[in-house]
């Protein structure tokens, strides 16, 4: 990976990439839905405003930084793309130091010792988000936006973003937990919306989500906890919407 260094333009959008990278081959190799509907109910508030991309394969997301040097490069965790996710962030932080690196997802420990240390070991990272990623990430972008992506500013007020953990030297910033929607259709769909187009014919495994949220307190699962206690269901009209789309 060769990624050679340029400015931003000042008068470009906001440049936001969403990647869920697997390894070539890996089982895993399905829709990124789930990035999908962050960067959806992003475009959904803020419109045309940024520019947003959805990446699964390496080596297209690698052309891309290459052409247009992201603001914000965002990745899933998942326990079966971790260290490949965190290398590509290492990179494009080596060529962009400006750029900010944004985590998200199960792949991260409950507790905030643990959390304290994975932040250490992976200095990269600027900020990991948990739980729930939808609203609580918009509203951090809003917060991006609002101080021109500053941010050394944004986290020297040691602001307490939902659903959001940062370090600002050497002190651990843990955000409080987003409301979770009351009706799950406010979620725009990324198969609707078209986000999701470019990986339907590239051989992936569609995925839907019909409801979010479990009743039962398994310790190995990432719903087991409090904060997931609720179900909440997409509506049979949605559901049936996204079925026929794939299909």
């Amino acid at each position: 990976m060769n990624l050679s260094a340029h400015d931003w333009n000042n008068e470009m959008k906001p440049v936001i990439c969403f990647s869920d990278l697997p390894h070539v081959g890996h089982s895993c190799n399905s829709m990124p839905y789930g990035i999908g509907l962050v960067a959806a109910y992003a475009k959904k508030e803020l419109g045309d405003g940024v520019d947003i991309s959805l990446f699964k394969a390496v080596d297209d997301l690698i052309a891309h930084v290459e052409a247009t040097t992201p603001h914000l490069a965002c990745f899933s965790n998942y326990i079966w793309n971790k260290n490949l996710s965190y290398e590509v962030a290492k990179r494009i932080k080596e060529r962009s130091p400006e750029t900010i690196v944004v985590f998200g997802g199960p792949n991260y420990p409950l507790e905030e010792g643990g959390q304290v240390k994975f932040m250490a070991d992976h200095p990269a990272i600027d900020f990991y988000f948990v739980k729930e990623g939808e609203i609580a990430f918009t509203a951090f972008l809003q917060e991006m936006l609002n101080c021109d992506f500053d941010v050394r500013g944004l986290k020297e007020q040691r602001k307490r973003l939902d659903n959001c953990n940062y370090i600002i030297d050497g002190d651990f910033i843990c955000g409080g937990l987003a409301d979770r929607p009351e009706n799950m259709d406010d979620l725009p769909s990324p198969y609707l919306n078209g986000l999701l187009d470019p990986f339907l014919t590239q051989g992936l495994m569609p995925l839907i989500q019909t409801a979010r949220g479990c009743p039962f307190k398994c310790t190995f699962c990432q719903e087991g906890v409090e904060y997931y206690n609720r179900v909440k269901r997409y509506s049979r009209e949605r559901i049936k919407s996204e079925l026929e789309y794939i299909a």
